[in-house]
């Protein structure tokens, strides 16, 4: 009984940017791509999440164009170190879920959370994630199990 609700974006993943001064004032400076983003999740036609859910999300970054085969081989699947900030990738897809105003109403249902950032090649960029709701559920143990974790990698 998962009710997992899960979402596929296309495209390189988008990091939430800070609101900038210019001369007449602030203007957020990623305002035509979350328009774009909130009409494509807006057709999302499921129940509106609510209660406490814990979210999935796999940011798959390009490899630089300029990459050979034997370097994207290397790279493909592998963690992305370098920037776009982890949390601010996570904030960006919440608020456009939250934007669309038919997933959910505030991010704040959000309870847990487990997020990567892996190459992929520049065709198959793309932004997987799901919410599974956590109601009547509780945390078994204080301590954190990294083995948990660690089974969704592969060596």
């Amino acid at each position: 009984m998962s009710n997992e609700v899960g979402f596929k974006i296309p495209g390189a993943p988008i990091a939430l940017q800070r609101p900038r001064k210019g001369k007449h004032g602030f203007y957020d400076p990623q305002r035509h791509i979350k328009n774009a983003m909130q009409i494509y999740l807006s057709h999302y036609e499921g129940p509106l999440l609510q209660g406490p859910q814990f979210l999935i999300v796999i940011f798959y970054m390009p490899i630089p164009k300029t990459a050979s085969k034997k370097e994207i081989q290397r790279l493909k699947g592998t963690f992305h170190p370098l920037r776009m900030d982890l949390d601010n990738l996570i904030k960006f897809c919440l608020d456009m879920c939250q934007d669309a105003g038919n997933i959910f109403k505030d991010d704040a249902i959000i309870s847990g959370a487990l997020a990567f950032k892996v190459w992929d090649e520049n065709k198959d960029a793309r932004t997987v994630f799901s919410f599974t709701p956590l109601a009547g559920r509780r945390l078994k143990q204080e301590t954190f199990n990294l083995d948990l974790f660690l089974d969704f990698i592969s060596i």
